[in-house]
């Protein structure tokens, strides 16, 4: 089975059971990392104190947790990685989730691309995004969910919106403005089984020059194997230390394939560019980009120097 995620149009809702005069209020905390005068905490702080189905409140008293994303706009993804490095530090979960919260929503901007037509989504936001999904694992008693508004410069009509969202059951959510220029769409995040059969693997031309970075890790000679085994041409593996020659016999035993293993720090430009002067030959016809570091740590200290170690340009 293929399955994708796609974004849909949520129906025009009745919006009256969050205004019942018989129904409970909710106890609802605006979080800001930033300032009290980010204008997205501004405008939903204001439309929670004036929603007659919210109560505003402290963290510490509030069934609904709503953590609003640092101001990290770069839509540069290498600078963007450099405003996360310190951004992230900003989130502190362990404040905003009370002991009666049962609800931690993060609010992005511009944080997701409902369409192709639409503006990519900003490489910080979407990763603060992916990284509050993962923070839920850590918080079993709590439901996480995602709120992404058009910008940071929101009005009264979409901090509204945006209230009964929060009160809402949805997990993944994107507000727009409507095509028409009047009126607002939400649109939720779905996964929805796809009518084309899977590929049946890489095809021929891709495998004629492969490049594959962090290559003597355990991944990256997992993919050198495989290419190999389906008929790679050329392969070239980069890693600082390079790979033995034992391993790279074991690679392309009985295949007729040319692999390399040059060491190579590819963040570093000179380096790198003295190997592409060497091995590059036309030009990759496939990178894969296995290079990377990760540590399991709790959020206390998943965004200090692991995100220092992560992050490095590559």
């Amino acid at each position: 089975m293929v399955a994708h995620e796609r974004w849909e149009q949520l129906p025009p809702s009745d919006q009256s059971q969050h205004h019942a005069a018989d129904r409970p209020t909710t106890a609802v905390a605006i979080v800001t990392p930033d300032s009290a005068d980010d204008p997205v905490a501004r405008r939903l702080t204001e439309a929670v104190a004036a929603h007659p189905g919210c109560d505003l409140t402290g963290p510490a008293e509030a069934e609904i947790a709503v953590i609003i994303a640092p101001a990290l706009m770069q839509p540069d993804a290498i600078a963007a990685a450099g405003q996360l490095r310190s951004g992230a530090r900003q989130l502190d979960y362990h404040h905003a989730v009370g002991a009666r919260c049962r609800r931690v929503w993060l609010v992005t901007s511009c944080g997701e691309q409902v369409d192709a037509g639409a503006p990519a989504a900003l490489p910080a936001q979407a990763a603060l995004a992916a990284m509050h999904r993962s923070v839920g694992f850590e918080f079993p008693d709590q439901t996480f969910a995602h709120l992404d508004v058009p910008s940071r410069d929101i009005d009264e009509a979409t901090a509204r919106r945006c209230v009964d969202v929060l009160l809402d059951d949805h997990t993944e959510v994107a507000v727009r403005a409507h095509d028409s220029g009047t009126g607002l769409d939400c649109f939720t995040r779905t996964l929805r089984e796809s009518a084309e059969s899977a590929p049946e693997g890489v095809a021929t031309a891709a495998l004629d020059n492969v490049v594959i970075t962090g290559g003597n890790g355990t991944i990256g000679l997992r993919y050198a194997r495989h290419c190999v085994e389906r008929g790679a041409r050329r392969v070239t593996l980069l890693s600082r230390n390079g790979v033995d020659r034992d391993e790279l016999d074991r690679l392309t035993a009985g295949y007729p394939a040319q692999v390399h293993a040059p060491a190579c720090d590819i963040t570093d430009a000179d380096a790198l560019a003295a190997v592409a002067g060497e091995y590059a030959g036309d030009g990759a016809s496939l990178l894969i980009h296995a290079a990377g570091a990760a540590r399991f740590a709790p959020t206390t200290n998943s965004a200090t120097r692991s995100g220092q170690i992560c992050s490095p340009p590559r």
